[in-house]
């Protein structure tokens, strides 16, 4: 009886069109369920909601990819992993990252310094996204414009929270221009956090994490 009853979710929960369903009792006092009526018995149809829509679900998939992430704990400096390399692409080239902190006020940001190559052409945009530990699935966005033979552009992020021991990963998109309707290609770069804010309470305490790291 169970495993009807679970099937029965399943169906619906999955957004499958049921027709009625009746709930019948035996001699023995077992419930059982069908798809039709039982002459020799007295059934009952039973009421069964709607199941989610596909926006639904996609909903509570990212509400559950949210929740995952926040929560994820820091990693371990072996697991960290050594600082990443600055890469290099087609357009630009990671020529600086890193991450400021404000012992006053507990907060930090991301910084990152990019160099065109000789392929990046005047006039085109550059939409760095930096990654929101405290929201991940809503990444800080900020954009700017190559004027003319400039060969250095320097991005920061807002500020911060909800940082933790971990590799953040910073894309850069890059357009034709700033009406972003021609894309010519995407520039990645890992930045590494050895600070764990959620341990952090005062100046102090935050100074010493940023000299000596304070991952598990």
């Amino acid at each position: 009886m169970k495993k009807i009853i679970f099937i029965i979710c399943i169906m619906a929960i999955a957004g499958i069109s049921l027709g009625a369903i009746y709930k019948w009792v035996d001699e023995e006092g077992r419930v059982h369920y069908s798809d039709q009526p039982i002459d020799d018995y007295k059934t009952k149809e039973v009421d069964i909601e709607p199941g989610p829509t596909q926006e639904d679900v996609k909903e509570a998939q990212e509400i559950a990819k949210k929740w995952h992430s926040k929560m994820a704990p820091s990693l371990s400096l072996t697991k960290l992993g050594p600082l990443p390399e600055n890469q290099s692409s087609e357009y630009i080239e990671t020529v600086w990252t890193g991450i400021n902190f404000n012992t006053e006020k507990l907060i930090a940001e991301f910084t990152l310094t990019l160099k065109a190559t000789n392929r990046l052409p005047s006039g085109a945009f550059l939409e760095v996204r930096f990654p929101n530990p405290a929201d991940p699935i809503n990444p800080f966005v900020v954009g700017k414009i190559r004027k003319g033979g400039t060969s250095e552009l320097n991005f920061s992020s807002p500020d911060l929270q909800g940082l933790k021991c971990w590799n953040y990963e910073i894309v850069t998109y890059i357009y034709r221009g700033s009406s972003k309707s021609v894309l010519l290609g995407t520039h990645s770069q890992l930045v590494q956090s050895r600070v764990n804010m959620d341990k952090v309470r005062d100046g102090v305490e935050l100074f010493t994490a940023i000299s000596k790291g304070n991952c598990p």
